[in-house]
């Protein structure tokens, strides 16, 4: 397995992003999307345990039209309100650009698979960029998958659940029991769409765990909870590819 550094043209700029490959030949491509916590080597070693188990990972900086920024203390930052404040300002600022950056992510994963269905799946607030992908991307998306993802199914007109008609992936929710970021209401809500749209799809709570449980440079990280979303998210991809 090895990893890498590599720049993702985006028209304006270019997004940097790391690689994560096997060390055979990859069973299927990820797109890995980040939390709101910004790019660091968390996300890679995150995106190597998914590449040692045999898949292809791309994870960009969904932040690159923001850089620089941070770095963030992902154990301080919900303490830190001035830091807070400039996380907030971040996830606004993707939610009105990421629909344009989305397409290239996904192109640029494909041509490194060679083709192909991709799986895609994201953290806190890539929990919601990941499910937009699968409306975005239509029939080239097979599995879209969200963990402790928040703003899955608001009122506002980049909600990712309003998308639900377009999406032909297969959808996995995995939801923190405690997550001020994902309510029931919205719960219910995305649910409702995703059953009118008959999506494949669904939805489980991991009991006992909080906003962030998967992500292990954060405070709410649980092992257990992440050990199984692990085993959840690697069961799916097999699926996927069966």
């Amino acid at each position: 397995m090895t990893s890498r550094d590599v720049e993702i043209a985006m028209g304006e700029g270019s997004a940097r992003a790391y690689v994560c490959e096997p060390a055979g030949t990859p069973k299927g491509a990820v797109l890995m999307c980040m939390d709101a916590l910004g790019f660091r080597s968390t996300l890679r070693e995150m995106g190597e345990a998914f590449a040692a188990e045999g898949w292809l990972v791309l994870i960009p900086d969904l932040f690159w039209r923001s850089a620089p920024y941070g770095p963030f203390d992902p154990a301080l930052v919900f303490s830190d309100m001035e830091a807070l404040k400039v996380v907030g300002r971040l996830n606004k600022a993707l939610s009105g650009v990421f629909a344009e950056d989305a397409p290239k992510y996904v192109d640029y994963l494909a041509e490194l698979a060679g083709g192909g269905r991709i799986a895609v799946m994201g953290y806190c607030m890539g929990g919601r960029c990941a499910l937009t992908v699968a409306g975005l991307a239509g029939d080239r998306v097979a599995l879209a998958m969200s963990f402790h993802g928040g703003e899955l199914a608001t009122t506002r007109d980049t909600s990712p659940h309003l998308l639900a008609g377009a999406m032909t992936a297969r959808v996995y929710v995995g939801v923190a029991e405690v997550d001020p970021y994902f309510t029931g209401e919205e719960e219910g809500r995305l649910a409702g769409a995703l059953r009118e749209a008959n999506v494949d799809h669904i939805i489980e709570t991991y009991r006992g765990a909080h906003h962030g449980f998967a992500v292990r440079d954060t405070l709410a990280f649980d092992a257990q909870a992440a050990a199984r979303h692990q085993r959840r998210a690697l069961g799916l991809l097999a699926e996927m590819v069966e």
